[in-house]
């Protein structure tokens, strides 16, 4: 079985911040103290008219692999994680790879709701055992919320920021006696979506279906409720698999969509508020980004160190849910 290691990461956010008392003075029938008493978010960052995603993403990508010490032609597969595509055809990795200039590589996207990034981590692990001729796998989650977001609609509008962020994923050298940041394993686990009502509706081939919104809408309750419930269970399987107790577990990332539900979730699996980590105060819920930029910055932080157990989880509407157990190291 060969092991897979986090050899690089990057992130990136564009440079305009939009703040609770900008998004109050939209009119959008929520104070700035609200938003962040129960969001947990004091702004987001919003990308320029003529960046998309693909721009944020190859951002991010380059960082990755600048600080896995490779370069772009080393890259053998690019995962892209996004629910807000520059378009169609090409999909997103491709437009990254044209735009990193890693050449060599082979690229898909990977659509699974917002837990997008998790999948793409367990589909470059699959990869790695099963191609040889694959040793450097770039996966990248990024969203433009800001683009496909009514600014009118508070459930939707509340939360949202631009975002990317990204993980070199190498095979580890067995000769190799550094300390890596070591993947140890990964559960994925899909549930049948009750209400389907919300999400980003529908275009239909250049064609918006009558009497249909073509931006995000979401109901927000309702996957709170799921991620409530559903996140503990495979947090447990998890553990279970690997076995890991929960105890000894240093940090967990859970999907950054607000703090009460984060608040809630180390409830139910009994574990310290200070465990269970928070990043979207200056980000927003970035989506597919969210896990990738908490990493980068629990790292620039301090809060993960090297020797740490690391739980991270990703989910979203669908329902989808995938949780990765990662023995963090040194990142060169």
């Amino acid at each position: 079985m060969r092991q897979m290691i986090v050899k690089g990461m990057g992130m990136y956010v564009p440079g305009t911040v939009l703040t609770n008392q900008e998004l109050e003075a939209m009119g959008i029938n929520a104070n700035a103290d609200w938003i962040y008493q129960n969001l947990g978010i004091r702004e987001r960052r919003i990308a320029e008219q003529h960046e998309y995603t693909s721009d944020l993403a190859a951002e991010a990508g380059k960082r990755a692999v600048k600080q896995a010490g490779l370069d772009q032609e080393d890259i053998d597969l690019i995962i892209m994680a996004t629910f807000t595509p520059d378009r169609l055809v090409p999909h997103s990795a491709a437009l990254v790879k044209q735009k990193i200039g890693a050449n060599q590589a082979s690229c898909l996207d990977i659509r699974a709701g917002c837990a997008g990034f998790s999948y793409g981590m367990m589909n470059a692990y699959y990869t790695l055992q099963a191609e040889e001729d694959i040793n450097n796998v770039l996966v990248i989650g990024a969203d433009t919320y800001s683009k496909v977001t009514n600014w009118q609609d508070r459930s939707a509008c509340s939360s949202v920021g631009d975002g990317a962020g990204a993980f070199v994923l190498q095979v580890l050298n067995e000769e190799d006696n550094a300390s890596h940041s070591i993947f140890i394993n990964g559960i994925m686990h899909h549930e049948v979506m009750e209400n389907i009502e919300h999400g980003t509706l529908p275009v239909h081939y250049g064609r918006i279906k009558e009497g249909a919104v073509s931006v995000y809408t979401s109901n927000g309750r309702y996957l709170y409720e799921q991620l409530a419930k559903g996140i503990p269970r495979l947090v447990n399987r998890l553990l279970r698999r690997i076995k890991w107790d929960i105890r000894d577990v240093d940090l967990f990332i859970f999907p950054q969509t607000n703090s009460n539900l984060i608040r809630e979730l180390a409830v139910s699996l009994g574990i310290s508020q200070e465990k269970a980590y928070m990043a979207m105060e200056k980000f927003g819920y970035t989506s597919n980004a969210c896990l990738p930029i908490a990493v980068n910055e629990a790292v620039q932080e301090g809060v993960l160190r090297s020797g740490a157990r690391v739980v991270m989880v990703g989910a979203g509407a669908g329902t989808y849910y995938c949780a990765t157990a990662i023995r963090w190291g040194e990142i060169l």
